[in-house]
């Protein structure tokens, strides 16, 4: 929605030039409520009324002969109306790509904040269930884009961290912007913390809530998805078989957008008010192509990590190393002076493991052929041999 069909734009602008809700109240009555409507109720934005038709304007909205001042007040609020519908055709036809035209008015996001607030009673929508204005605009986009996108968890921002990052000094950089160059401010770069399931669901929450305020779900259709996929986290998985992990649910959560996409064709409600994309999450909550990614998977194999030292031969159990320093399991085979398997990479490695010592950690030799792990035994025999040698010799009779 932009700031010429705003309802609550118009009203916030209304008492701004009154000072009350006076002029606001009699516009409404006459059945003027948004700067497009008043644009065109007397004249049109390119040919402006006469002095005596603005007048007769101003009578029948007063109901009664109008004051100077007010009057006064019309004619400016007229005027700024007349303006901002020019501006907004104006981007209309030049492809306007700049964030400003992309962002609802500021009245119009505390309007739905408080309507949000009345109509979910049970839900305090504070601190951290708060959406960030960068969110309700990046929802709202959809809407005018007519076009599905996934939000990730990192993006789904709380009001909280914008008011933080605003207290800051932006810094400025140089932008080309229609054929000329102009300085601009850096965009802010506000990322969500999403690295527990309770910040997950919280972003998760914040994007269902400015899909609400947008109009283009049930808070109840995107809360139901919400909780299919945090309850994957908790519930219980066959043995030999690993839980449900966080990256599963991400991508469950992409993989459900990525279906909305192709099959929305309409973002915002039909003049029903049947909310498509609702009606089709609803739907694909349990299609298989969503179900898959939420089954548990078989747990990795040992060569993955490192191994149980009481899996390995009897001559490598007394091997005081299993792994190199980087935590990289040793290859068994390699120490028994057995594998053949082709190596790669560095330090090199099999597909059973590091091709290094599990004796003195070095690479090129394994245990079998380890001078350390042989040293004490073959100096032991030599002397042992030598000494039996000397007490079997007898002297001669």
């Amino acid at each position: 929605m932009t700031l010429v069909d705003s309802e609550a734009a118009f009203a916030a602008r209304c008492k701004e030039i009154c000072g009350d809700d006076s002029l606001h109240t009699l516009l409404q009555a006459s059945g003027v409520r948004t700067h497009s409507a008043l644009a065109f109720s007397c004249g049109t934005p390119k040919a402006q009324p006469t002095e005596a038709e603005f007048k007769s304007f101003a009578d029948s909205v007063v109901q009664s002969p109008a004051s100077i001042g007010r009057v006064s007040q019309l004619k400016r609020l007229h005027f700024e109306s007349s303006t901002l519908v020019i501006a907004q055709l104006r981007a209309l036809v030049e492809g306007d790509s700049t964030e400003a035209g992309k962002r609802l008015p500021a009245a119009e996001k505390s309007a739905r904040l408080a309507d949000a607030k009345k109509r979910l009673k049970g839900l305090v929508i504070e601190d951290e269930m708060e959406p960030s204005h960068a969110l309700i605009d990046a929802v709202a986009h959809m809407g005018e884009s007519n076009a599905v996108v996934w939000i990730p968890p990192s993006k789904c921002t709380k009001r909280d961290a914008e008011l933080k990052l605003g207290l800051r000094d932006k810094q400025k950089y140089l932008t080309v912007q229609e054929q000329s160059v102009t300085l601009a401010p850096a965009p802010d770069k506000i990322v969500a913390e999403h690295g527990t399931p309770l910040e997950v669901q919280w972003c998760l929450q914040r994007r269902g809530l400015a899909f609400f305020m947008c109009g283009f779900m049930e808070w109840e259709t995107h809360e139901k998805w919400v909780a299919s996929l945090l309850r994957c986290l908790s519930s219980d998985v066959p043995p030999g078989y690993a839980p449900i992990s966080m990256q599963q649910i991400l991508r469950a959560d992409s993989e459900i957008f990525l279906l909305l996409a192709r099959e929305v064709k309409r973002v915002k409600p039909d003049s029903s008010g049947v909310m498509e994309m609702g009606v089709l999450m609803n739907r694909f909550r349990h299609d298989p192509r969503i179900t898959t990614y939420l089954q548990p998977l078989q747990r990795g194999s040992a060569s993955q990590g490192v191994a149980s030292p009481s899996l390995a031969g009897e001559e490598l159990k007394s091997c005081p190393y299993h792994a190199d320093s980087s935590g990289h399991r040793f290859c068994w085979q390699f120490n028994l002076g057995k594998c053949n398997a082709e190596c790669k990479g560095s330090p090199p490695a099999c597909s059973r493991g590091v091709h290094g010592c599990m004796t003195c950690r070095r690479l090129g030799h394994g245990h079998s052929a380890c001078w350390f792990a042989h040293a004490g035994k073959g100096k032991g025999k030599k002397g042992k041999g030598k000494g039996d040698k000397s007490d079997s010799s007898s002297p001669k009779e």
